[in-house]
């Protein structure tokens, strides 16, 4: 399978976009893309989408960061085409860093 190599650029030998074969490369690709898309910014895909620039405006709650980590869970496995995610680490970090 051949996608887009993120971020976008385009070939310097030939002009063409740059693409990857790299089955790691295009997983960790469609991570970052479910997670960084809002629900209802595709048109033809309304619930796709992490959501994770909302979480970021949530209360620190460990109710919600659970609630947030279960339902990504579930549904960013079901958009992958070749990896799966197993496990998602949601931390409560207060600016304290």
């Amino acid at each position: 399978m051949r996608s887009i190599r993120i971020p976008f650029s385009f070939d310097v030998f030939d002009g063409s976009v740059s693409e990857t074969n790299n089955v790691d490369t295009i997983v960790q690709q469609e991570i970052v893309n479910y997670f960084m898309t809002i629900s209802g910014e595709r048109a033809m895909s309304q619930q796709y989408g992490g959501n994770l620039s909302k979480l970021s405006f949530e209360i620190n709650d460990p109710l919600i960061l659970a609630d947030y980590k279960q339902d990504a869970l579930t549904t960013v496995n079901s958009y992958l085409s070749f990896g799966k995610v197993l496990d998602l680490l949601v931390v409560d970090n207060a600016n304290n860093t």
